[in-house]
C-alpha cells in the first residue's frame, strides 16, 4: 500500500479539492491503472473557517452515498484544549468567534457516528521532528502511523499473523524475524523503484531522502483462533 496526507489549512475551497482528490483516488481503483492500493488523510486546523463543514464532511459524504477514499483528522493545539477546558471561545482566522466546547463536541458526535474526523497535533509532533531541518510535519498517512513532511509519501505492507503458527499451536518467531528483515528490505526496495517514477522531482528527492516506510500486522484474530486463545482473554492481551 501507499499512503499520502493532504493538510488543506489555509486554501480557499478545501472540500472542492477534497472532493477532487477524491474522485481521482476512486477513479484510479476503478480503472485499475493503480497497481498499489492508495489511503489519504485530509487534515484541517481548528483555527480554519472551513473547519464546521469539514467535521461533518465523512459523514455527510456516507448519507449522500459518497464512496470516500479519505479519512479525516482536525489539527489541535494546547490554546485549544484550554479554552475547550474553561468553556471559552477561540478566534478562526476569519476573524469570527465559536465555542471551543462546541467544536469539540462536533468532532466527538461525528466521531462517534462514522469514525471520522480523527485530532492530530501538529506543533507536538513537530517538537519531536529528528529532520525538522529538512521539513516540518504538516500531515499523516490514512491512519495516522507515519508523519510527513511537505511532498513526501510512505510506502506499507503487513504480516498475515497467521502464516506464523507452527503445528502445535505457537507463534514462530524465528520465522516471523525473518519476515520482518524480508520485508523491510522489499519495501526500501519498492522505494528505490518508484523513486524515478514520480512526476514531481521535489517528490522524488523528500521520498528518497527520508524513505518512509511501515510494516504492519494483520489477521491477529484469526491467529488467535489457531492458538485456541479467546480474543477477550488476559492471555490474548499478553
Amino acid at each position: 500500500w501507499m499512503g499520502t496526507g493532504f493538510n488543506v489549512t489555509w486554501l480557499s475551497d478545501p472540500l472542492d479539492i477534497i472532493y477532487f482528490l477524491n474522485t481521482i483516488g476512486k477513479d484510479l481503483q476503478e480503472s485499475w491503472l493503480q497497481n498499489r492500493p492508495v489511503g489519504n488523510m485530509g487534515i484541517m486546523s481548528i483555527y480554519d473557517p472551513h473547519i464546521i463543514d469539514f467535521i461533518h464532511l465523512k459523514y455527510d459524504g456516507l448519507q449522500q452515498g459518497v464512496d470516500r477514499k479519505f479519512n479525516f483528522s482536525v489539527d489541535i493545539d494546547q490554546a485549544f484544549l484550554e479554552k475547550r477546558n474553561e468553556d471559552g471561545d477561540i478566534t478562526l482566522w476569519d476573524g469570527s468567534c465559536i465555542s471551543a466546547r462546541y467544536l469539540f463536541h462536533e468532532i466527538a458526535y461525528y466521531t462517534y457516528l462514522c469514525g471520522d474526523p480523527g485530532i492530530i497535533c501538529l506543533d507536538k509532533m513537530n517538537k519531536t521532528n529528528t529532520t525538522a531541518h529538512s521539513a516540518p510535519y504538516k500531515a499523516t498517512a490514512p491512519c495516522g502511523e507515519v508523519w510527513l513532511a511537505p511532498w513526501e509519501t510512505c510506502q506499507f505492507s503487513s504480516l498475515n499473523l497467521v502464516q506464523y503458527i507452527d503445528e502445535n499451536g505457537n507463534i514462530d518467531y524465528d520465522q516471523l524475524q525473518e519476515s520482518i528483515y524480508s520485508v523491510v528490505r522489499f519495501l526500501d526496495d519498492c522505494l528505490e523503484y518508484s523513486l524515478h517514477r514520480y512526476s514531481d522531482a521535489f517528490t522524488a528527492h523528500m521520498t528518497g531522502f527520508k524513505r518512509k516506510i511501515g510494516v504492519g500486522v494483520c489477521w491477529f484474530g484469526d491467529m488467535l483462533i489457531k492458538m485456541w486463545i479467546p480474543y477477550w482473554s488476559q492471555e490474548s492481551i499478553q
